[in-house]
């Protein structure tokens, strides 16, 4: 639905875009857009895990970060256990 909507509001505002700053600065504006929303994304793949284990109060010991095991999370208890 938040797709939907914002593709409609986006075709709504494109060609004004376009009238106002020209092709090229509209899809630069776009395109940088598109690099942010990227960083955005490999910072959450680069912290998501540490993050997400944090928020649960799940000490992960260094060992298991560099290694990269998957840690299974039991969100009732709050614990964790190593998956197989």
């Amino acid at each position: 639905m938040v797709r939907c909507l914002l593709s409609a509001i986006f075709i709504s505002v494109i060609q004004e875009m376009i009238d106002g700053v020209g092709f090229g600065y509209t899809f630069t504006i776009l395109s940088s857009l598109c690099l942010v929303s990227a960083a955005f994304y490999w910072i959450e793949l680069k912290h998501g895990r540490k993050w997400r284990l944090a928020r649960h109060g799940i000490a992960i010991r260094s060992s298991e970060a560099v290694s990269g095991q998957m840690i299974a999370l039991d969100t009732h208890q709050g614990t964790s256990q190593q998956a197989s």
